[in-house]
């Protein structure tokens, strides 16, 4: 809502107003942003809202470039909770992921050269979100998600279904996502799990009578799985 994105601006707009040189560390704006959070904040989702907008304002244009190409997590690793170090690995995913070539398995495989995989779960999710914006086929799709560990592949389907909704036109929020969840190799379950995480996702930019009336333009079984997905919630 408005108060969350408020936040968000805040340490946004917190972390991207210093000049170059300050970011030779940049545990210092890191410092600043972090007081000045704390000090806004009235409950812990404020404050989570606030450092990740301060990390998502690092994580592309000139800010992302100032990182260590090397390690860019080494910042996460190196901030104490007070710095909300999960909105740190979230949102510096970004980085990963373009410093990987864009791939998913490379970019797992980056986090975990650098020690810090028991964030993959959290990170995972962004590296396929950011991938749904590459246009690719669902059956590499399935492919690049089947290729991880197995307890990583449900955070890398949730994640493209996330990207494919988040990029859509307005009024075409399903349209992708419900041609992938409708691929005729997935079973009934899979499907049916696939409607669900859909679902989840368009009902931050759709009201329910929608979402029916979407699920409506489907074909046989799979209008009634989408809409039996939808009533199962």
């Amino acid at each position: 809502g408005s108060r969350n994105a408020c936040f968000h601006g805040i340490g946004h707009g917190s972390i991207t107003e210093h000049d170059e040189g300050v970011w030779n560390d940049p545990l210092v704006p890191l410092r600043q942003t972090v007081d000045l959070c704390h000090l806004a904040a009235k409950d812990a989702n404020d404050l989570t809202r606030c450092m990740g907008g301060a990390y998502n304002g690092m994580s592309y244009g000139d800010y992302a470039r100032r990182l260590d190409t090397s390690d860019p997590l080494k910042i996460c690793r190196e901030i104490s909770e007070e710095f909300i170090p999960l909105e740190c690995y979230m949102n510096l995913a970004s980085v990963v992921f373009n410093l990987s070539s864009k791939s998913v398995g490379e970019a797992v495989q980056f986090t975990e050269t650098l020690g810090d995989e028991r964030w993959l779960s959290r990170m995972v999710p962004v590296f396929a979100t950011m991938y749904a914006r590459q246009g690719h086929t669902t059956v590499e799709v399935i492919d690049t998600c089947g290729s991880l560990q197995e307890k990583l592949r449900d955070f890398c389907t949730e994640g493209y279904i996330n990207g494919l909704v988040q990029k859509a036109a307005p009024n075409e929020r399903s349209k992708e996502a419900y041609e992938f969840c409708s691929f005729h190799a997935f079973s009934g379950a899979e499907k049916r799990k696939c409607f669900e995480r859909t679902h989840g996702v368009l009902e931050e930019f759709w009201s329910t009578p929608m979402i029916l009336r979407s699920c409506a333009s489907l074909n046989g079984s799979d209008r009634e799985m989408c809409i039996q997905a939808l009533s199962s919630e």
